[in-house]
């Protein structure tokens, strides 16, 4: 099998406009604009109703891109967001385009640090992200250790992965991240999304869980 090299680059952007178009890919039926104004609020809503975070509570939002789920999710919510994001664009454009001082904006490795130091939150998402890590069995033990006793984590992921590389630009491997979250977590609940605000590419190939801690 070939080695194929991950290329991270692929999520840095210039400026919003950008940022949205990497965050919101447009779709055969749906446009990024579309895409944005329909599956936000949609996705946010099933996420609050499954972690159902308070004021003084903290989330984290893997793969936050510019917060825009964090975005919302405070202010429907009251909670904190620590949103985290492999790239470094992103989270730039994310303390601005939230605006909020419950929200920050951290690297994977600045939040695997604080969690080896023993953060432990009361919830976290990963929406459009497992898919795209370079080794979901890393993302998925860190989520699970960030999380307190019974505390949930909400996924919205491709059946199949979808990872960036520079010899075939998106290509596939061999993880299960449904298995693997299932080997890590208490799986609750699973679904599908609603094509007519998530779209029909996504509705088809992609899923909803929640997970909770044992």
């Amino acid at each position: 099998m070939a080695v194929l090299t991950y290329r991270p680059q692929i999520f840095d952007a210039p400026d919003l406009k950008r940022a949205r178009e990497i965050i919101m890919t447009p779709e055969p039926d749906i446009s990024t604009d579309e895409r944005w104004e329909r599956e936000t609020p949609y996705m946010t809503a099933i996420a609050q109703a499954h972690l159902m975070p308070g004021p003084g509570d903290t989330v984290v939002d893997y793969g936050c891109g510019i917060g825009r789920l964090s975005k919302t999710l405070i202010e429907r919510s009251g909670c904190n967001v620590l949103g985290v994001d492999i790239s470094a664009s992103m989270r730039a454009m994310a303390i601005d385009y939230v605006g909020s001082p419950n929200f920050q904006a951290l690297s994977p490795e600045a939040i695997a640090e604080a969690v080896a130091g023993g953060l432990r939150v009361d919830g976290a998402m990963a929406i459009w992200v497992i898919q795209h890590v370079l080794d979901p069995r890393i993302v998925v033990d860190l989520l699970a250790t960030s999380l307190k006793p019974e505390a949930t984590l909400f996924v919205v992921n491709t059946l199949t992965r979808c990872v960036p590389t520079v010899e075939k630009f998106w290509a596939r491997d061999s993880y299960d991240v449904r298995a693997l979250l299932k080997g890590r977590l208490k799986e609750t609940s699973i679904g599908t999304l609603d094509p007519k605000w998530a779209g029909r590419p996504a509705a088809e190939y992609a899923f909803w869980a929640l997970y909770r801690t044992t």
